[in-house]
């Protein structure tokens, strides 16, 4: 279905934990599950925007499909690739009649994104800054709501949740799959997961143990709970690289890669139209 939308993660994504809740560990583990070659043949890109600039993320150094910023600046440089590659999938899907691009999966995972409305509240913030946070938030508003049909998934990741934490309430509504660790306060649970959902459940989120996590289907209204199992499987990058592309694949990327000038033009047209 058309709100479905495909590939390994259906829909967009929310992943909250307070600090020594198994967060960082549960975060690796799903990337690395990604990372298995009968899965990454079918991930177009990976990035990672990580405003707390940790080394969290260190392990995917060396991969192709793998590109990461760890400031505001650079950042807005990925959002407008990400934007741009949803345009091309957008022309795809209008040329050829189709709900929602197949062929790919683009991955974008937003560590500690509240940064963006803690840098706008700052008194001293230089015009530039200004601009280029509210550029990235009105780029991740419309990604929000309009990257899955172009098979992108917003995977969002934070300490602990709160009104501001994201650019929007519209925003926040769209992240479908919420997975919630053991979390500081009880305000921050029931912006992840309903208070009604724990409460039908009998959960509390203040005693989850560390790596216990509760997955919340916001489309289903579906409530699991489980527990993160270290795997320990580690990608080999070089393997990864020289994985061959199915022609199909190709094909359908070479189109796509021809609507760029378009793209480009409408995203001027885009921006303009929100100045």
């Amino acid at each position: 279905a058309k709100e479905q939308g495909n590939g390994l993660i259906n829909g967009n994504m929310l992943i909250v934990g307070g600090s020594g809740s198994g967060k960082s560990f549960m975060l690796k583990e799903m990337i690395q599950n990604f990372l298995l070659p009968e899965n990454y043949q079918f991930i177009d890109k990976i990035y990672v925007i990580n405003y707390k600039a940790s080394a969290d993320y260190n392990f995917l150094q060396g991969l192709n499909k793998f590109e990461y910023a760890d400031d505001i600046p650079s950042g807005l440089r990925i959002l407008k690739k990400v934007q741009l590659d949803m345009m091309t999938k957008y022309k795809y899907n209008s040329v050829h009649s189709e709900d929602n691009f197949t062929a790919y999966q683009t991955i974008v995972i937003l560590d500690e994104v509240q940064n963006l409305n803690e840098t706008l509240e700052s008194k001293s913030l230089h015009k530039i800054m200004k601009a280029t946070v509210q550029e990235s938030l009105s780029i991740l508003e419309m990604l929000g709501s309009k990257i899955r049909a172009s098979n992108g998934t917003l995977i969002n990741v934070l300490q602990k949740a709160d009104v501001s934490s994201l650019p929007s309430t519209a925003y926040r509504s769209n992240l479908r799959n919420r997975i919630m660790l053991k979390q500081e306060n009880v305000s921050s649970a029931h912006l992840v997961v309903n208070s009604d959902i724990t409460e039908k459940n009998s959960v509390n989120p203040l005693e989850l143990k560390q790596g216990q996590y509760l997955y919340w289907d916001m489309l289903t209204n579906q409530l699991q709970e489980g527990f993160v199992i270290l795997t320990g499987n580690e990608a080999n990058a070089k393997i990864l690289n020289e994985l061959p592309m199915n022609s199909h694949v190709q094909k359908v990327l070479n189109e796509v890669h021809s609507y760029k000038n378009v793209a480009i033009e409408a995203v001027s047209i885009f921006n303009n139209i929100l100045e």
